[in-house]
């Protein structure tokens, strides 16, 4: 509100201005079901003492997860009701599982906007959860600060600015 000031001529506790949306997407067009199977990875792939994991928080995802990932040369073998464990079969996916998990994948950052849209659409399929009650509310949950704090970033790509809240059990 008084101008610009140096970052290191700020004091603790005085206001700053942030932008409400950063409008910057990338040129890269992966394939819809490409940006779609590394949303899926991204959001419900868990490392376990038995091997790698894929989780959904929704059932009724979990075939267009199974379909999707199959044709990218990932099978899924069922470990319980919403877990399975992946095999990875020589897929083209295999950079993206090495940086999983509990990070966005560098590719993510250089997709286009509908690209980008699909992705976070896929994570939030697989891991997301929507509470319509008298204060309605879309979230994910991770042990991760830091992949939560990127989400939001990617999502004030689009203008949407989420809060990041600490939830303790």
């Amino acid at each position: 509100l008084k101008g610009w000031k140096e970052v290191d001529m700020l004091e603790v506790g005085e206001s700053i201005a942030v932008p409400k949306e950063l409008p910057y997407f990338g040129q890269k067009t992966p394939s819809e079901s490409r940006a779609r199977a590394v949303g899926y990875l991204t959001g419900g792939y868990q490392h376990s003492t038995s091997g790698p994991l894929m989780k959904a928080s929704v059932e009724e995802s979990l075939q267009s997860v199974i379909s999707l990932l199959s044709k990218e040369k990932i099978t899924m073998a069922p470990k319980g009701k919403t877990s399975y464990f992946l095999f990875n079969e020589g897929s083209e996916l295999t950079e993206v599982i090495e940086e999983l998990p509990e990070v966005v994948p560098t590719e993510v950052f250089e997709y286009d906007k509908a690209s980008l849209a699909t992705f976070i659409a896929s994570i939030y399929d697989v891991s997301g959860w929507l509470y319509a009650k008298r204060i309605p509310e879309i979230g994910l949950s991770s042990y991760s600060y830091e992949y939560i704090r990127t989400l939001r970033h990617l999502l004030l790509r689009f203008g949407i600015d989420a809060n990041i809240t600490k939830r303790q059990i």
